[in-house]
């Protein structure tokens, strides 16, 4: 759940409807009410803001400062009240967030994002400098999660200004909004031509006052509004969504909006500031109410109409420069003056967001758009991430993780550049000990990147992202328990307790090891040998036996006792060895191709294992596999492969293998499926073996023009796997043309080499 309203457009309800834009253009230009009028006519005075507006922060400021309230109310949920003289600490620095949640069901969360050029913000570090009450007076969290209170929102549709952007002369409203709101500098009174605007649209739109639940939040509004009549303020702003600043001007009964209020439930709630991306804040995100450009948000608040396109422009080049890009005083110069050329023809009185970036693209660019996912990514929408005093209420797991990380020196942020952790070295084994148990309680903060490691098992690599999603996976991982320790292992017995099956008790094992929870091992290993006893499903033991062997090896790596895992290594490898040659075959290709991937995991798996007992046994079973035609084709050309490289049988014997696979009373098809499996891995061989080569060539050669044409691409699938420099040697080879010498002096015909060259290149080379 999202906090504000949850629409695309100010956090406003979107409609469609026509209501009288040119009287609303007069309550700009034309008609002059002061804030020191609007004084003497009402006590409270509501000020309709754009969610995260720049220009209406600036309005807000500036007319805050001139009435001088005697206590600020915003739409906000109640829950964060408490919390809100926690903003004018030094260490709160935006974009940030009120986190609110349900502790008894922890999946119901809600976020209500801040940024600096927020109003809503704006308004409370106005409050907090001149030590004015300040008050969120939306409706409570703990009523919207009431079930008996939640309804189905009215029909919506379209843009709520859309037909006043149009005959503007606009695209759309968010459009008409921005240039005659956000960023108009000269008018100074808004907020009661915005109030009568809206006012105007609701009406037009009766059905939407059937949406209960935005009856209940205004009326919950109001109530605030009137509780602090009663307390005697007399100088009262209301800083809320523009879409609600009508209801909220004129007050009914009180009885009325009790009556909309009744026999609303409340669920106990926490709350607590969290840090906030301005990733988070976008559109992009799915945030109802975010914003397209955070990060030019932030510009237009706090630089000066007049030289924000140069300072924009200047960051721009600054960008490109730190990238390796052409980026010059020049460069700037000119998309400065090409943006307030193409503003001035557009009738507007600066360059906007879009000017400015057809001007990047048209000269730091070259017209190329590629480079503007750069621009995109740090100037639009940013990569700023904020920070929250340490006075923001937490919880144990939470202070627990933080407390951790301080001490392991890992930073709230992400970091672009891999962490490499040896981990030979105490200090980064405990780095990636904390690591794996964050990611076994689903905590997004390091991502294990298996595919960086060296020849070394001592290494690890991780990609660190602190992102706000972390902190409400914390919140959910507290069930578990108030220390990370704690939270890790009851995770682990809950799943043991679900009785997962072999592949997956053993990944979970693997994860135990990692993450040095060998308290839960014993438990581990009784249902594992239980399971292996029972599994009478090959590939399931197959696939649990690779991670087991990761456990063995690791557990001298991280300082553990890995012959826990020994004795059902001991039990499984066996059961695999004696089940494999049946399991291969009368095999579809589907599952085929599973035992095919997994042969080749246990065969690295064991030879990591170093054990002579267990390669003999493994090799023997292999050695099965070339004597049954039934066993599926791929496999049995992997299974000679694998015993011409452990020295197994000689290249004479394999080439025997290979001619009868590849002989003339061999279906086609089916041949070069076993080629692919014999070939797995390397070309080398055909390369340096002219026996080979001279099969596969003689095969190729005897193949009438229709069936190589069918084989063609399944050929192209297996030598496409192969190295550019395999390929290459492959296609000087073919486009020779030469006598190759082969063993016994027989001799190659160079008549027929010449007739199957061209395609032997095309297949080898392309």
């Amino acid at each position: 759940m999202c906090g504000w309203d949850e629409t695309g457009v100010g956090g406003w309800i979107v409609v469609s409807a026509l209501v009288g834009p040119f009287r609303f253009f007069g309550y700009f230009f034309l008609k002059k009410v002061t804030p020191q009028r609007i004084t003497k006519v009402m006590r409270h005075h509501v000020l309709g803001i754009r969610h995260h507006g720049p220009g209406s922060a600036k309005h807000l400021d500036r007319v805050l400062r001139s009435m001088q309230p005697d206590i600020v109310l915003i739409e906000g949920p109640p829950e964060g009240t408490e919390l809100l003289h926690m903003a004018l600490s030094l260490d709160m620095v935006p974009p940030v967030a009120l986190l609110v949640y349900q502790p008894a069901a922890l999946q119901k969360a809600s976020f209500y994002p801040f940024a600096a050029f927020s109003p809503e913000w704006l308004a409370i570090q106005f409050a907090l400098e001149y030590e004015v009450p300040v008050r969120f007076i939306d409706l409570s969290v703990a009523h919207r999660w009431d079930k008996d209170s939640e309804t189905e929102d009215a029909v919506r549709s379209g843009d709520p200004l859309s037909e006043i952007a149009r005959q503007a002369g606009y695209e759309d409203g968010e459009s008409w909004w921005e240039d005659v709101i956000e960023q108009n500098y000269s008018s100074e009174n808004l907020f009661e031509g915005i109030c009568e605007l809206m006012g105007e649209v609701r009406k037009s739109h009766p059905e939407w006052e059937k949406d209960l639940h935005n009856l209940r939040r205004e009326a919950f509004m109001r109530k605030g509004i009137r509780q602090s009549i009663k307390e005697g303020y007399e100088n009262i702003a209301v800083v809320c969504g523009a879409y609600h600043a009508p209801a909220l001007q004129h007050l009914p009964t009180a009885s009325s909006d009790q009556k909309l209020l009744k026999g609303l439930k409340r669920t106990k709630t926490s709350a607590t500031w969290i840090p906030w991306t301005y990733e988070r804040l976008s559109y992009q995100s799915g945030y109802g109410a975010g914003v397209l450009s955070p990060a030019w948000y932030e510009m237009v608040h706090d630089i000066s109409p007049k030289d924000l396109p140069t300072h924009w422009m200047t960051h721009a080049a600054h960008l490109f420069r730190s990238e390796d890009l052409d980026a010059s005083p020049a460069h700037v110069i000119e998309a400065v003056r090409l943006a307030e050329t193409l503003a001035q023809l557009r009738g507007k009185q600066v360059p906007r967001l879009e000017e400015l970036r057809e001007a990047v693209q048209t000269v730091f660019c070259g017209g190329e758009t590629a480079p503007m996912a750069l621009v995109e990514k740090k100037l639009i929408i940013g990569d700023k991430m904020g920070q929250v005093s340490d006075e923001a209420p937490t919880f144990p797991l939470q202070r627990d993780i933080q407390q951790q990380k301080k001490r392991l020196r890992l930073k709230n942020k992400t970091v672009d550049k891999p962490l490499d952790l040896d981990l030979r070295k105490p200090r980064d084994l405990e780095k990636s000990q904390f690591l794996h148990r964050l990611s076994m309680l689903d905590i997004p903060y390091g991502k294990f990147k298996e595919g960086r490691i060296r020849t070394s098992t001592f290494h690890e690599y991780w990609q660190l992202d602190w992102q706000p999603t972390c902190e409400l996976k914390i919140i959910e991982a507290a069930t578990y328990g108030n220390t990370l320790l704690e939270a890790c292992q009851k995770r682990v017995k809950q799943a043991l307790a679900d009785q997962p099956h072999l592949p997956t008790l053993t990944q979970w094992m693997e994860r135990v090891f990692l993450a040095d929870l060998v308290a839960a091992l014993p438990g581990m290993v009784a249902q594992m040998e239980t399971q292996v006893a029972l599994s009478a499903d090959i590939s399931h033991l197959m696939e649990a036996l690779p991670p087991l062997v990761n456990v063995r090896r690791y557990g001298n790596v991280r300082q553990t006792d890995g012959e826990l895992v020994a004795q059902v290594i001991h039990g499984l490898v066996p059961r695999v060895v004696v089940g494999l040659p049946d399991a291969c075959t009368h095999l579809d290709q589907e599952h085929g191709e599973k035992l095919f991937e997994l042969i080749q995991r246990v065969h690295k798996a064991l030879q990591i294992l170093d054990s002579e007992a267990y390669l003999t046994d493994w090799m023997g079973a292999i050695s099965q596999l070339t004597e049954h035609s039934n066993v599926y084709r791929k496999i049995a050309g992997l299974a000679v492969r694998m015993l011409l490289d452990k020295g197994e049988i000689d290249p004479e014997v394999a080439a025997s293998h290979m001619s009868l696979a590849l002989s003339a009373a061999s279906d086609p098809e089916t041949a070069v499926v076993w080629l692919e499996g014999f070939l797995e891995g390397s070309g080398l061989l055909l390369i340096h073996n002219a026996t080979l080569w001279r099969i596969l060539d003689g095969w190729l050669g005897s193949l009438k023009g229709e069936v190589f044409q069918e084989v063609l691409p399944l050929l192209r699938r297996t030598f496409s796997a192969f190295t550019p420099p395999e390929r290459q040697q492959m296609g000087q080879l073919a486009k020779t043309g030469k006598q190759v010498q082969v063993a016994g002096g027989i001799s190659l015909d160079e008549a027929r080499i010449e007739q199957v060259a061209p395609l032997l290149k095309r297949l080898f080379v392309n």
